[in-house]
């Protein structure tokens, strides 16, 4: 009999054991995390350590309305506790973990509608999933050809530095040469300038010289007032005599020509230029003896322009017969000095051409060294993928506006066809290339210097979007380029897609 009663209290026991209730892993303990649920798996008569460790609760206090845990871990599923969190399985989709405030509000903040009183809220996650599904299935296809694209643009970058290099080379070479035409430019404007200035001041002085005709000299006069027996009188030159002249001379006497007009009488010996200019007046059959009077004319007046310019050594301008310093004479200075305007102009004009090629040349060898050293630095990024687009500017409406957005240069806004708004110069690659910034753009009115920053994406091709004005002046802008696949975001991609079963089948894109 007493062996009975022993077994049968080891049965009572035993089933007493199976069947007290324990709090259940799962959807019996609302709101709790997949890590958290073995500390909620105990039995309804034991203590819940509160997560913190700082005092313990009955089972049984698990979820009931009451905060008794100072952190909150004793109300998990409900909004009880102050800071509290629940966590939604949202199986299908994706978890999420909302603020307890959230629970049991009347708004389905969970797919699955657990945050809920049961039956409030219908189950959407697998619609959801499906959806999500089906977008990382497109920006993984996306993310793979924009890196295949990105491979392209790491040999087009090496294929920029090498035409860099050669462009540099052949730019220093033609700035040598136009550094020397920009030479030779100067200084044939500069003699032209100076035989002009020589003209107007002989043109200037020959006006100021006694006129032909009229009352005669009387330094060539004697006291009986007949010409002077010793001088007589030179033979007049006309005003053929004189082009003929100039045909040879070429509108300007030398200095030498002007000394031997001046000299005392003795005789000079021959020069090149007069051997030049005999020649050549041989070779336009200028008349016997005319060549000889009209140099002694012009240089008389020469002489006597010279003699009349500020710091001429002569202290007295020397007489000049009448008959020289003819009218002839005269309008001849003056349509020299209107002849040397046109070469004059256009050596200048040739000058000025000159010197904006070698400013020009000198600005874009500047830009090239800045590239070459922007490569050493890893300015263009990781393998210099980003100098594919180096040069290129990519749009995009927004309302009445157009955002330009150029890599590597500025970024601006413009409002129908006027120059626009300057939103900023390039600043550089941030974040590894994760975002675009663009600084120091116009000044806002009472305001910052306008600013843009643009989120780099990963895509096959350029497309600017999603362009916004969060705060004043400083803009924000999405940018997707190939430039900005990585090996290791196309992996992230596939390891998030395995999560819903793989790429989704035709029906369910």
């Amino acid at each position: 009999m007493a062996v009975c009663s022993s077994w049968g209290t080891a049965i009572l026991l035993a089933l007493a054991t199976l069947i007290t209730p324990a709090v259940e892993a799962g959807p019996d303990v609302r709101g709790v995390t997949p890590d958290l649920l073995p500390r909620y798996s105990i039995p309804s008569d034991a203590d819940f350590e509160c997560l913190d460790g700082r005092g313990s609760v009955p089972a049984s206090r698990i979820n009931d309305e009451y905060c008794d845990c100072t952190d909150g871990s004793d109300e998990p599923g409900t909004s009880a506790c102050p800071g509290g969190s629940f966590y939604c399985a949202n199986v299908g989709f994706e978890p999420r973990t909302l603020k307890a405030a959230l629970v049991d509000d009347g708004v389905c903040d969970c797919c699955d509608g657990s945050d809920e009183p049961v039956g409030s809220c219908a189950n959407t996650c697998q619609a959801r999933g499906l959806a999500r599904k089906a977008e990382l299935a497109e920006r993984l296809h996306a993310a793979r050809a924009g890196l295949q694209r990105r491979a392209q643009y790491v040999q087009e970058a090496a294929s920029k530095l090498t035409g860099w290099k050669a462009e540099l080379a052949r730019l220093r070479d033609d700035l040598s040469r136009q550094e020397v035409e920009q030479n030779a430019a100067e200084a044939l404007r500069d003699s032209l300038q100076a035989k002009e200035d020589e003209l107007k001041a002989a043109a200037e002085a020959a006006e100021k010289a006694p006129a032909s005709g009229g009352d005669t000299n009387k330094e060539h006069q004697g006291s009986t007032g007949t010409p002077d027996a010793d001088q007589a009188a030179p033979e007049a030159i006309s005003a053929d005599e004189v082009v003929a002249a100039d045909q040879v001379h070429e509108h300007v006497l030398l200095p030498e020509e002007m000394a031997e007009a001046q000299g005392d009488g003795t005789a000079q010996p021959e020069t090149q230029t007069d051997k030049d200019m005999a020649a050549a007046a041989a070779a336009v059959s200028v008349p016997p003896g005319v060549l000889g009077r009209a140099k002694t004319a012009l240089a008389d007046v020469w002489s006597a322009a010279l003699s009349l310019l500020p710091g001429s050594r002569s202290r007295s301008a020397p007489a000049v017969p009448k008959s020289k310093v003819s009218d002839a004479v005269l309008a001849q200075l003056k349509a020299d000095l209107d002849a040397a305007k046109s070469p004059l102009s256009h050596a200048r004009t040739t000058a000025s051409a000159a010197a904006t090629a070698v400013r020009e040349t000198k600005k874009a060898i500047a830009e090239l060294e800045t590239k070459l050293e922007n490569i050493g630095k890893g300015a263009y990024g990781e393998d210099s993928a980003w100098a594919a687009l180096d040069g290129r500017c990519f749009s995009a409406q927004v309302d009445k506006y157009t955002y330009e957005l150029c890599p590597f240069g500025a970024a601006k806004q413009v409002e129908g066809s006027g120059g626009g708004t300057n939103l900023g110069r390039w600043e550089g690659l941030l974040d590894d290339g994760a975002r675009l910034a663009f600084q120091r753009g116009q000044q806002c009115w009472n305001g910052p210097a306008r600013s843009l920053q643009a989120t780099t994406l990963c895509g096959p091709t350029e497309r600017l979007f999603d362009v916004s004005e969060p705060s004043r002046c400083e803009y924000a802008a999405r940018f997707e380029t190939p430039a900005a696949c990585r090996a290791v975001d196309v992996a992230a991609l596939e390891r998030e897609l395995a999560r819903y079963g793989g790429a989704p089948v035709h029906e369910e894109l």
